[in-house]
């Protein structure tokens, strides 16, 4: 414990400067709102005006009058919102509070202080090191009500947040296609309202979910490259596209809700030894798997819309990061999924001539 109290206190200004360095360099024009597709370079003012230009030759569809819904002390308000585009879908929205959210000033709150996830991933990584020297010489801790308690709960926030972003993406793209789903601007499609209050709390959610791997060191379980790889990677990506408004965020958040919802009742189960036998457990995987076929897709559709030209709201920073990270995910993930099919048919064949000899 001394030695490694010591190479921390060798390594901290090292590491506080980086931090600080990556903040600055997070919050320059030229890295958050690039250039080469925009180029005034002022990336948010273009986008918006590119977009009005494209509404205005009749391109893509508008927002009209039925899309502003009246609140509750007879206002209208000044973003669409789901159940205004599918009223049938009122019932899902009954709170006032979630529909006169408005993201914007948290975009920008986020912008300034780019280093609160940069020193959460050093915090995370450093944790990770040093919770495993120490654990290796205490016996493993049996957290199973917890870790039941901590799944369950991020299942049903998941669930929540799937039931206020998946709807919305729906209705958009039945209101106005796939192109405007991808690329209008984020104040105009799922910035504010229920859906822009839940795409928030799924930023925020990536600090908290970083207590997943606390269960693993502390339980003294296998940490695999792909859980701390990924749990780092996402606080970073989805902090940086909220403060850049990438419009295309809406498929990553309700395609993540969704898997969550899923995935952590699952782990929850699995804890409690609960988990149906007639359900693989290769599943889960495969549907991590599309999600990061469906998230490089989306990457390629926004490639396409740029490349011809058409007005996009995504930065090319959080164009390429998308790029980068689904990549990489999607490769990972398919070797978890050879490992466990490998591993599992191993296990049959075993069990079959076990009972053949028997």
């Amino acid at each position: 414990m001394d030695e490694v109290q010591k190479m921390w206190k060798t390594y901290e200004p090292l590491v506080l400067e980086y931090v600080a360095k990556a903040g600055e360099l997070f919050q320059r024009e030229d890295v958050l709102m690039p250039k080469k597709w925009r180029p005034t370079g002022d990336w948010q003012a273009d986008a918006l005006s590119a977009w009005d230009a494209a509404w205005n030759d009749g391109t893509v569809g508008r927002y009209n009058e039925t899309h502003y819904a009246i609140d509750n002390a007879g206002a209208k308000m000044t973003f669409p919102v789901t159940w205004a585009m599918k009223p049938e879908l009122k019932p899902l929205y009954p709170f006032d509070w979630e529909d006169s959210f408005d993201g914007s000033p948290l975009s920008m709150y986020m912008r300034k202080y780019y280093e609160i996830p940069l020193i959460c991933c050093v915090v995370y990584l450093v944790g990770i090191f040093l919770g495993r020297i120490i654990m290796s010489k205490l016996p493993a801790m049996d957290l199973t009500p917890l870790l039941v308690l901590w799944n369950l709960g991020l299942s049903v926030f998941s669930t929540i947040g799937l039931v206020r972003t998946v709807p919305h993406l729906i209705a958009t793209i039945e209101e106005f296609g796939l192109y405007h789903s991808i690329c209008a601007p984020v104040g105009n499609t799922f910035g504010a309202g229920a859906v822009g209050l839940w795409s928030f709390l799924f930023i925020i959610s990536k600090i908290p979910e970083l207590v997943d791997t606390v269960f693993i060191v502390l339980r003294k379980k296998p940490l695999v490259l792909l859980h701390w790889y990924h749990h780092f990677t996402v606080l970073l990506y989805v902090w940086q596209s909220y403060a850049a408004q990438s419009s295309a965020g809406i498929y990553f958040i309700a395609m993540n809700y969704t898997v969550h919802s899923v995935m952590y009742f699952y782990y929850a189960c699995a804890a409690m030894r609960m988990w149906p036998r007639w359900i693989p457990r290769w599943t889960i995987t495969l549907l991590q798997l599309a999600q990061m076929v469906l998230g490089i897709w989306i990457c390629v559709k926004i490639y396409q819309y740029k490349e011809a030209g058409m007005a996009c709201s995504t930065s090319e920073v959080s164009f390429k990061s998308g790029v980068v990270m689904y990549f990489s995910y999607f490769l990972l993930f398919l070797q978890i999924l050879y490992k466990i099919l490998t591993y599992d048919g191993k296990k049959k064949t075993k069990a079959a001539i076990d009972k053949k000899n028997n």
